[in-house]
């Protein structure tokens, strides 16, 4: 292997990998901000958020007559479920 062949395999192997850290970076600063968002929201609607693996479990006793308990959401579900209980008003329905 000619060494300008070396050189363009190790600059690119460098970029990828820097690429792959730059977007997991990003991802994960996306899924944060939307973690805090999620935990404010639940906060003004009376949930608690307890974060288990990749999954979030919801939880709401105050003003329901039964408690109201959703687990293993992703957080795509627990942003849509929080939305529902938000347009719907404190009282879910």
């Amino acid at each position: 292997m000619h060494w300008n062949d070396a050189c363009r395999l190790a600059v690119t192997a460098t970029f990828k990998a820097t690429t792959t850290v730059a977007s997991l970076s990003l991802k994960t600063s996306r899924t944060s901000a939307r973690e805090r968002h999620l935990r404010a929201l639940a906060d003004k609607l009376l949930f608690t958020v307890e974060k288990r693996g990749d999954g979030f479990i919801l939880s709401r006793t105050a003003d329901v007559p039964r408690p109201v308990r959703r687990e293993g959401l992703s957080l795509d579900q627990a942003e849509d479920l929080l939305a529902t209980w938000k347009l719907r008003g404190l009282q879910g329905g």
